[in-house]
């Protein structure tokens, strides 16, 4: 499985060899600081992202209110509107039918 590959690393050096150990050892302590490097910058794109995220969601909430009052108040007017036409019409009605009892 995974672990041969483990005792693999260095297996290339007799164990007396110092400097083949220690090239070996600077070789492993420069992978893990790339991909420590490579995880931090990764951390950071994420955070921007949900930076990102959070502005975006924030924003879409203020613009929905702005849009719901919008709505709302058109939808007042509207009614204002509806109820006028309605007293207009039926004020319309009335004086039709007195109109009509004059001619009969």
């Amino acid at each position: 499985g995974d672990d041969d590959n483990d005792n693999n690393v260095g297996g290339e050096c007799p164990s007396c060899d110092c400097d083949c150990i220690m090239a070996d050892f600077e070789n492993l302590q420069n992978n893990l600081d790339s991909c420590l490097a490579t995880h931090r910058e990764l951390d950071n794109t994420i955070q921007k992202h949900k930076d990102e995220v959070a502005t975006l969601s924030s924003t879409y909430e203020v613009k929905s209110k702005e849009e719901q009052q919008k709505w709302d108040q058109e939808k007042k007017e509207l009614h204002i509107l509806i109820n006028d036409l309605q007293r207009t019409i039926d004020t319309k009605t009335e004086n039709e039918a007195k109109l009509k009892n004059v001619q009969a």
